[in-house]
């Protein structure tokens, strides 16, 4: 049995004063990450704990009033599939969005196929 669990908390609401920024809704979860861990995902086809972090996930629940902004990825999931006391690794198949800021188009980007389509690639080279 896994010891990991989920934590989800409650979004910190913040005026949003930028032009680029994700927006959220309260009925998906959230967490902020970088290129290692969608690296991760691609490897293994899980959301994993931070190696300093070993046993637990953190995710925030969205909000009206809840964007993301400093441009790092924000990986999304239904608060349905994902909820505080869930335990375990979050397999890919639940996450709905993996959003990325694109500075050619000056915005977040969902790139959740690609990840996907990476994912699937990479698996389907090592059953050759």
């Amino acid at each position: 049995m896994s010891n990991i669990r989920n934590s989800v908390g409650k979004g910190v609401s913040i005026k949003n004063t930028t032009k680029v920024f994700l927006p959220t809704t309260s009925d998906k979860v959230y967490r902020v990450t970088g290129m290692d861990q969608i690296q991760d995902i691609i490897s293994c086809g899980y959301i994993r704990p931070k190696p300093n972090r070993k046993e637990i996930i953190y995710w925030s629940q969205g909000g009206d009033d809840f964007f993301y902004i400093d441009k790092r990825p924000v990986i999304e999931a239904p608060i349905s599939k994902v909820y505080n006391g869930l335990e375990g690794e979050v397999p890919l198949e639940y996450i709905t969005g993996i959003w990325m800021y694109s500075e050619e188009q000056d915005k977040y980007i969902n790139g959740i196929e690609y990840v996907i389509d990476a994912y699937n690639e990479l698996h389907s080279q090592r059953k050759r």
